[in-house]
């Protein structure tokens, strides 16, 4: 008894005091949206939002359209199941006056000025940065609800590689894999996805390939690349078998409509610190092909009815570039973007295997934007007042 008192004293005694305890360090939590600019989310002075790539795992969602339906202040709206088109708006305002950004590029439609979240796999996101106000004046007309900063910077100094499966209790399979390499003078990281589905119900399927690749040097070129391709069946409402609805009908259906999709997109970014001061560059490209066909009762010339296929070609190209200088918390910079968008609709006689109709536009859009902002901080940090313009010139062809 004597032995296992002394033994219990003898630990106490070797257990640290509270004087000499091995002290913490926290490192505060860095975001780059807000302002344009590394900061302390702690010293953002606007409504923000961020969700890490530890919240993302804890919370076991298998898609991005899961993730963010758990977010109140988004407004989610899908087309089909799994795969098909997932837009987001913001605070009861629509989907194209939200901002969306990938690692800092935009991702907003020219043609319809939205973007579709579910061609990104959940399995490629490092961290989600919302800003849940007007951000017009750093961002222009595209931010008068906020922004989304989708960031996939999964980079680390060691070797490594994982790969993942799940199934949805609706049939849907996601498969993806990661693998990467890093030291202090190279990083890069490679990733891929797939997923597939059949749906409920006829023309309800999905099916989806995308990979990403991230290359960093040096500590100031980051480069990244990604690519993919989808394929949606959208299926609509199911009509009474004994009425085919006229196109234009408010009950038309979509039965035999189909949706693919192509993307690339790439970033290249220079970044470099001199003391207090930061200069960062951005060049980016994206290119869209969309191809949606419909099928449904048409009219000829003498009203005899025959069954038309309503064939759509919609590609998007954009290039954009930005320029950014910061001291301290000041800072300032251009935007540059150039986008051009082209359509083409086909009408065609299924009966008579003959071409009805054709119709192709190409509108081109231009902008360059100014923009500046800077805070200042008052009592110990206790007050940080922040303030930003932005000048915008559009032309539209």
């Amino acid at each position: 008894m004597h032995s296992i008192l002394f033994l219990i004293t003898s630990l106490l005694s070797l257990s640290p005091t509270e004087g000499n305890e091995i002290p913490h360090y926290w490192l505060p939590e860095i975001v780059v949206t807000a302002k344009r600019i590394k900061e302390p989310l702690a010293d953002v002075a606007i409504d923000m939002k961020v969700i890490s790539e530890e919240e993302i795992t804890r919370k076991g969602v298998r898609s991005l359209a899961d993730l963010l339906n758990e977010e109140a202040f988004l407004d989610t709206r899908t087309t089909g199941i799994e795969g098909g088109l997932l837009t987001v708006g913001l605070r009861s305002f629509p989907s194209d006056q939200l901002l969306v950004l990938l690692n800092g590029i935009v991702l907003n439609s020219p043609a319809n000025g939205s973007f579709d979240f579910s061609e990104i796999p959940l399995s490629s996101i490092k961290r989600i940065e919302i800003v849940k106000s007007p951000s017009s004046s750093l961002y222009g007309a595209n931010a008068s609800s906020g922004v989304i900063n989708i960031i996939t910077e999964k980079l680390r100094d060691d070797t490594y590689y994982e790969l993942n499966g799940d199934i949805s209790d609706k049939g849907g399979k996601h498969i993806s894999g990661e693998a990467g390499h890093g030291n202090e003078v190279f990083k890069t990281h490679l990733s891929i996805s797939k997923r597939t589905g059949e749906g409920e119900r006829l023309n309800s399927n999905f099916n989806s390939l995308h990979g990403a690749a991230s290359l960093f040097i040096l500590k100031s070129i980051t480069a990244q690349f990604s690519a993919g391709e989808r394929t949606v069946g959208v299926p609509g409402p199911i009509p009474s078998p004994a009425y085919i609805p006229v196109y234009g009908d408010s009950t038309v259906y979509s039965l035999f409509d189909n949706q693919k999709t192509h993307h690339r997109s790439g970033t290249v970014q220079y970044r470099k610190m001199f003391a207090h001061f930061t200069i960062t560059s951005k060049l980016g490209y994206r290119k869209e092909d969309l191809w949606f066909s419909q099928m449904y009762q048409g009219f000829r010339e003498d009203w005899s009815v025959y069954k038309a296929s309503d064939e759509w070609f919609y590609a998007t190209e954009q290039l954009s570039g930005s320029f950014q200088c910061s001291f301290k918390d000041l800072s300032l910079g251009v935007d540059v973007i150039n986008q051009e968008f082209w359509a083409y609709d086909s009408l065609f006689d299924k009966d008579r295997d003959s071409l009805v109709s054709t119709l192709a536009w190409n509108p081109i859009r231009k902008n360059k934007g100014f923009w500046s902002s800077g805070k200042l901080h008052f009592l110990n940090n206790r007050i940080i007042p922040s303030a930003s313009i932005r000048w915008d010139k559009n032309n539209d062809y």
